[in-house]
């Protein structure tokens, strides 16, 4: 009959105690006891025959989880098994002087459970027996030598420490296999050599002092030294009798850098409670390590507080301390989750961006976004006791991507940008490398020129004629232009994306959409111009807003046109996240009328399952498809797949950027009849437009 398994639960949470036990109870073990508190639970596992004990890590009460495990240890021979949702390095360290059998993730299943708990057991019961078969084999090593030889040297070459026995006077007499492999000697070519001779670099005073006592007063004794040449940590358990030493050698590195681990928790500033300069540079290296294998960018912000010595001076070093806490704590408040920030000491503080953009623009954007917030929350009015008072700080930063620079490098980089933000009057970022900095500046410049432009009118939409296959116009595409007062000219390439970031794009858009309904109103009055289907690019981030498809009807009705010919062009984009909500949304507007184009098709990321939900008039062949569509048979291929596509999906097709008369008739001869392409007109302002259309309409 299968031995009955007894599990002492250890857990504070009672719902989770409860399914636990349930689980428990389910693979066929029964549940010992069910304790909430660390004082109780040692008392119960000392009254109990428990055969496993669960324990969750952190518990309710003077002790945890891990306080538990070690009291349990001392006074009782049952395998622990911790219960752990996240537990935190410091309490993962000190797990590991418990030695635990197991670790169990909660919520676990019961298969996991029982894996779990029979894996503990199991390596208990073989410890156990191995601990005795061991300790029974040393005890009787020296009446037993000659009659159980063999049977000693199978337990000790299969002994997973390392084991070597002495005569009186040093010499190897036996060593085991993992001795051996430790030394990095065959076993056989040591016997008879004397320890101190062969390895005296490996046997320091404190061993040679453990082994002169053991055989001195003939007692066993245990001593944990640090061996230099394996660079690892050792617990020797010397054994005397009359003539030799039996000699365990058990590596403890681990338990050791544990030790260590906890013994030098230090790794925050204890007037700030930031991470101070060792967490700091360990932080470093792992950020060092992920830009590498992420190819993203990362950043060093170097804080230095302006004139802090005169506050010292003048209100004393505790009204300093108040000061530099509620720094902390704003600055704490300013970064991203995963970034760091820290005090150096003195007034001395250092952000570091991880995960930022693999573009270094837009990277450099994103350290300017930050520090230009901690220059704005470290310059409001501070309350310091009855003080109220005002501090600036100046910032230099610096981007790095993986390795490029070690740390120091990267430190004095940070602290020669802040140099040149005190040069530069205090209170202000600087970056390190000027000609980031000068892309910083450019695209600050952009973003305020671009509100200027919103608020002055200074956009215009030019307009690209679409035609059928008699060159016929259909319609057209409306694009937007940016008539700078100073630069001229700007194309939608060179500012749109930061519109987009800064949320500048939704009133473009929207000024685009009035426009657009205008245009058509105003097309309505003639009759070879009001049956013309309008065109608007329609981005992501407006299909977002909850009130978008409220502002195209209302823009609509405000100028009174035909739904039917305002047609929006979204890319495979917008099909990349709340994909439903955006469906809803293209639903709306297409029961009032909007037709819908899918723009740059087979170049992202669109689903075919998602492409027969949306209600599309149109697909565009993307001009990258035609611009070697003479040339390469691979485009010609996908385009004459786009097209049957949409005609079996009774979607019409148009093909972009029709450059010559090649083009335009190889695209016929696979079905595409629409058409818009330099070969018919480039973006043109309205005017040049209208006398396009007059000029086809007097064909």
């Amino acid at each position: 009959m299968k031995q009955m398994i007894f599990v002492l639960i250890v857990e504070d949470d009672i719902l989770q105690a409860e399914a636990l036990k349930l689980q428990l109870l389910v693979c066929g073990y029964r549940v010992a006891a069910l304790v909430g508190h660390g004082e109780a639970a040692v008392e119960q596992a000392q009254a109990l025959a428990a055969d496993v004990v669960l324990i969750d890590i952190v518990l309710a009460g003077k002790i945890d989880g891990v306080e538990v495990a070690q009291k349990i240890r001392e006074f009782c021979d049952i395998p622990v098994v911790y219960l752990t949702a996240c537990a935190d390095d410091e309490f993962f360290l000190r797990t590991k002087l418990t030695e635990p059998y197991a670790y169990l993730l909660k919520p676990g299943t019961p298969r996991e459970i029982q894996l779990v708990i029979e894996i503990a057991l199991y390596r208990h019961r073989a410890e156990r027996e191995a601990r005795i078969a061991l300790e029974k084999a040393v005890a009787e090593r020296t009446a037993e030598l000659e009659q159980s030889h063999q049977h000693i040297v199978n337990i000790l070459e299969s002994a997973s420490d390392a084991f070597i026995s002495l005569d009186g006077d040093g010499h190897y007499t036996y060593v085991n296999a993992k001795a051996g492999e430790l030394f990095g000697r065959k076993p056989e070519d040591l016997i008879g050599k004397k320890i101190w001779y062969e390895f005296a670099e490996g046997v320091g005073q404190p061993f040679y002092d453990a082994c002169h006592k053991a055989m001195a007063e003939q007692i066993p004794v245990k001593v944990e030294a640090y061996c230099l040449p394996w660079e690892r940590w050792f617990e020797y358990r010397i054994f005397p009798s009359k003539d030799y030493l039996s000699i365990f050698l058990h590596d403890i590195t681990e338990r050791k850098a544990a030790e260590d681990a906890i013994q030098n928790m230090a790794f925050y500033d204890p007037l700030t409670q930031l991470p101070n300069r060792r967490l700091l540079m360990d932080r470093c290296r792992q950020v060092l390590s992920s830009s590498a294998r992420s190819g993203r960018l990362a950043a060093l912000l170097f804080i230095d507080l302006d004139h802090f010595k005169n506050l010292n001076d003048t209100l004393g070093h505790d009204i300093g301390d108040l000061l530099l806490q509620q720094v902390a704590e704003r600055l704490t408040s300013c970064v991203r989750e995963g970034d760091t920030a820290a005090r150096l000491g003195g007034d001395e503080f250092v952000v570091m961006l991880a995960d930022l953009s693999k573009d270094g623009h837009d990277a450099a954007a994103q350290t300017e976004e930050i520090g230009e917030k901690i220059l704005v929350a470290l310059s409001l009015p501070y309350q310091l006791g009855a003080h109220k008072c005002h501090s600036t700080p100046s910032i230099g930063a610096t981007l790095f991507h993986g390795h490029q620079q070690g740390i120091d490098e990267l430190f004095k980089q940070a602290d020669i940008a802040m140099f040149q933000a005190k040069k530069a009057g205090r209170n202000t970022l600087r970056f390190f490398d000027q000609k980031m900095q000068d892309s910083v500046n450019a695209r600050a410049a952009l973003e305020s020129d671009l509100r200027c432009a919103i608020e002055t009118q200074q956009f215009q939409l030019y307009y690209q004629v679409h035609v059928d296959s008699a060159r016929h116009p259909l319609g057209a595409e409306a694009l937007i232009r940016w008539l700078h007062p100073e630069k001229g000219l700007i194309l939608p390439a060179q500012f749109i994306a930061v519109a987009e970031e800064t949320g500048l794009l939704l009133p473009i858009g929207l000024w685009v959409l009035e426009q657009a309904c205008a245009q058509l109103k105003a097309w309505q009055q003639q009759a070879y111009t009001r049956d013309l289907i309008l065109s608007v690019n329609v981005s992501i981030k407006q299909f977002q807003q909850p009130e978008f498809a409220a502002q195209v009807q209302a823009a609509m009705q405000r100028h009174a046109i035909n739904p039917s010919l305002l047609k929006m062009e979204i890319t495979e984009s917008i099909l990349l996240d709340n994909v439903e909500n955006i469906i809803n949304t293209i639903n709306v507007l297409n029961k009032a009328g909007v037709q819908f184009s899918l723009d740059d098709f087979g170049t992202g990321y669109s689903s075919l399952q998602y492409l027969k939900q949306l209600p599309l008039f149109q697909l565009k062949i993307d001009l990258s498809f035609v611009r070697d569509i003479a040339t390469d048979s691979n485009d010609e291929a996908i385009a004459r797949t786009i097209n049957a596509m949409a005609r079996s999906l009774n979607l019409h097709v148009i093909a972009e950027g029709v450059e010559t008369e090649e083009q335009r008739q190889i695209l016929l001869d696979i079905g595409c009849t629409n058409f818009q392409g330099y070969l018919f007109s480039k973006p043109v302002p309205i005017a040049q437009f209208e006398a396009l259309l007059m000029r086809c309409n007097q064909r």
